[in-house]
């Protein structure tokens, strides 16, 4: 599995495999718009209608795994990614072999070539606005050197670009190159409207700008949950990192869920209404306490009343909570809590389910409802022996059973993809990436 701690001559040796594997399969050249093999991290590719029908089906029986033009094989030595693109989706005016024109070959290969200078700008241009205006700074390194290597690119840049629908988008790059500063909300506003109002063709316009339509204005959202001493701490950090190897933008959230302290009154009433033979203390600290509580349900209606407005107001609270989490991290593509709704179910089973005897069906329809959608809800789950073996000193060897079946029938509940825990930490990284990695819209 990949993370930050994978070096580029690791990741090199991962990705020639899959550049050698294109090259057999392609018919015609194949554009590399990003860095090339050897010495390349991932592969950005362009390709015929044709050819970007062979490389998929390639792709897919290597084992990659497809998301929007992304495809992504996760291995023990690194991350295999490409991205690939058909020419066809581009919708351009005119001619696109203009963009194969001048091409070169990599080295050490037929098909795969490095577009020529003013193809460059040109699927720079594209891109700019596509990223609704942001520039990265390898797309500036990258028409620089471009600049350099041809002084006459944005000349044959601009006579290709009244073919291809793309005199708008250009202009709009030769003035975001020009400036050294990174241009404002408001300028790249302005480069848009220019762009949208240009001479170009209607069906290459709308085209760039669906493409620079945000799918998303919340960061989508990935829950891996489990019991203590799992590793979901390890395991939420390395899908951080290798998230944001893949060009997402990730963030953690660590959200505990902590049983809240039973207001005075609640609790004189509550235990009064309950067999005086067992008085129960009020859920103070950690999802588990003994196990040796007979459950019994409450005489009074009163107090069972009492009891469902507290869960109730619980699962509110907790879902205020989960969603003032989702809200805050606009900028981030990805979101991954660290415990979220399968926890939350599994503390209330718990505490006043299994200890107090309530029936939370209702309580818990309420949870499902309430909590913000995930796309993915990862579990991790082992035996109660490696649990115990864990975290001896937290829980008996029956308590963490018992925790286990918990987990396991809000999993259910909750639609959780189970992965096993008890393996190497990089074997359980790889599997929880290959389970996210294509469910992500």
């Amino acid at each position: 599995m990949t993370t930050a701690a994978i070096d580029a001559p690791t990741a090199a040796r991962t990705i020639l495999g899959t550049a050698n594997a294109v090259e057999a399969v392609a018919d015609q050249a194949v554009l590399v718009i990003g860095s090339a093999p050897p010495h390349c991290r991932d592969l950005d590719l362009v390709a015929t209608p044709a050819d970007y029908v062979a490389i998929s089906r390639r792709l897919e029986e290597l084992g990659h795994l497809r998301r929007r033009s992304s495809w992504v094989r996760f291995d023990p030595d690194g991350i295999s990614a490409v991205d690939l693109f058909s020419t066809a989706e581009l919708r351009l005016a005119g001619d696109v072999g203009q963009l194969f024109e001048g091409a070169v070959p990599v080295p050490g290969y037929r098909r795969l070539v490095r577009p020529a200078p003013h193809a460059i700008l040109l699927l720079a241009a594209r891109a700019l606005v596509v990223r609704r205006g942001r520039l990265t700074d390898k797309a500036r390194r990258r028409v620089e050197q471009a600049l350099q290597d041809d002084a006459g690119a944005w000349s044959r840049a601009e006579k290709a670009a009244i073919d291809l629908g793309l005199t708008g988008p250009l202009k709009f790059l030769r003035r975001t190159v020009a400036s050294t500063a990174t241009p404002s909300t408001l300028a790249r506003a302005k480069g848009l409207a220019a762009v949208a109002l240009a001479h170009d063709s209607v069906a290459t316009k709308t085209a760039e700008f669906a493409a620079a339509f945000p799918r998303r204005l919340l960061p989508m959202l990935v829950s891996l949950s489990g019991p203590h001493g799992i590793g979901k701490s390890t395991q939420v950090e390395n899908l951080r990192s290798t998230l944001s190897n893949l060009g997402l933008v990730a963030e953690t959230q660590h959200a505990p869920v902590r049983p809240r302290r039973v207001p005075p009154i609640v609790r004189r009433m509550t235990t009064r209404g309950w067999d005086s033979s067992r008085s129960e203390p009020a859920p103070q600290s950690g999802p588990l306490g003994p196990l040796s509580v007979t459950p019994t349900a409450p005489r009074s209606p009163l107090v069972r009343l009492l009891a469902h407005a507290w869960c109730a107001e619980g699962v509110v609270v907790s879902a205020l909570r989960m969603w003032r989490y989702a809200l805050r991290s606009r900028h981030a593509h990805v979101l991954i809590f660290d415990r979220f709704a399968v926890d939350t179910s599994v503390t209330f089973a718990y505490w006043f389910e299994h200890r107090r005897g309530v029936n939370l069906k209702v309580e818990q329809a309420l949870l499902r409802l309430l909590f913000p959608r995930t796309c993915v809800t990862v579990l991790f789950l082992a035996d109660a022996e490696t649990l115990h073996s864990r975290r001896a000193d937290e829980y008996t060897l029956e308590g963490f059973d018992f925790l286990r079946g918990l987990y396991k029938e809000a999993g259910r509940r909750f639609g959780a993809i189970l992965v096993d825990a008890h393996r190497p930490v990089a074997e359980v990284a790889r599997d929880v990436a290959t389970v996210v990695w294509p469910r992500l819209p």
